[in-house]
């Protein structure tokens, strides 16, 4: 996706709800910056709600310390290409790639 690997941080707008779950999940703001930022891209799912598509998309990352998982970050983008990151969250990443 060529809007994320030409993101700055300072396009990046990390909402209360995400610093809210950041903290409840043990993940730090600087580490999905540097996804957003830096690391490459293992899938990316869109997402539309109500058959209404939007600039929403689930981004998967490997995880850089935990190599049995992913980083999720669900995203919007909006018409001036900021970054709106809306959640965030690990699962295994056996849930991506299949056997």
């Amino acid at each position: 996706m060529q809007t994320l690997s030409e993101t700055t941080a300072n396009q990046i707008i990390i909402t209360d709800h995400t610093k809210k779950r950041l903290l409840e999940r043990s993940l730090d703001k600087e580490l999905i910056i540097d996804c957003l930022t830096n690391l490459e891209i293992k899938g990316i799912l869109e997402q539309s709600y109500n058959n209404k598509k939007d600039n929403k998309y689930k981004v998967f990352y490997g995880h850089p310390k935990r190599k049995e998982y992913d980083i999720i970050i669900v995203i919007d983008i909006d018409q001036n290409k900021n970054i709106k990151v809306i959640t965030t969250y690990i699962q295994k990443k056996d849930r991506r790639v299949r056997k």
